[in-house]
């Protein structure tokens, strides 16, 4: 399934899903619509992260509570440039960089505090769908018996394609004239992939949203 034909399945399910409840006892919950830039973070020192960026759609229940659950639909872009690739005993690619499509359903327990205002922390799992890990770099083939080949090489890389995250994050909620805005900043871990694989993709990011919130 490519990215396109992904992208209109998750819409429509996402549809749906409000359609439902806005035909339910949930009719009352307000929703969350927003984008944010995010980064990633890692230990190595040949990888270097890059401002990336993401969208959301979240519906919160039971809103007018104290504890609220949230979840919805996010899209992130995450970018890096990793310096040094090993891709087999006489090769490797070099000046490589990575862009990552991912899609996640979050469910969060959030706690918050304040009426007009409101302060809020919220915490969840993630379950995360990354269909495409793009590189852009130099392949360099160094052959025993030859010399050095360099050439330059785009496309798709080989991944994790499903993963089980967790999300911590902290925010406010603020009206601005007639909208309330929410502002809010997380910290995104991947814990496990689905399935196993050798790839080991697993990311950790943080990002900062803003959004409105539309009852």
């Amino acid at each position: 399934m490519n990215m396109r034909r992904l992208i209109v399945v998750l819409f429509l399910i996402l549809t749906s899903k409000f359609s439902f409840c806005q035909d339910s006892s949930f009719k009352i919950s307000p929703v969350e619509v927003g984008f944010g830039i995010n980064s990633l973070t890692y230990d190595n020192n040949e990888i270097d992260s890059q401002i990336g960026f993401g969208v959301f759609v979240r519906r919160v229940w039971f809103s007018e509570n104290k504890f609220n659950l949230v979840s919805g639909l996010l899209f992130e872009k995450t970018k890096y440039f990793d310096d040094y690739v090993r891709c087999g005993h006489y090769c490797h690619y070099k000046n490589m960089k990575f862009n990552i499509y991912s899609f996640s359903i979050p469910l969060m327990l959030r706690v918050n505090t304040g009426k007009q205002y409101k302060m809020f922390l919220e915490t969840g799992p993630t379950f995360e769908i990354i269909p495409i890990k793009y590189g852009t770099g130099v392949k360099v083939l160094y052959p025993p018996m030859g010399d050095e080949i360099q050439t330059e090489i785009s496309g798709r890389f080989e991944h994790d394609s499903f993963d089980i995250g967790a999300n911590i994050g902290v925010g406010v909620i603020f009206p601005l004239n007639n909208y309330k805005i929410i502002m809010s900043s997380t910290f995104h871990s991947s814990i496990s992939s689905v399935f196993e694989s050798q790839h080991n993709d697993l990311s950790k990011y943080f990002s900062l949203k803003i959004g409105v919130l539309i009852n």
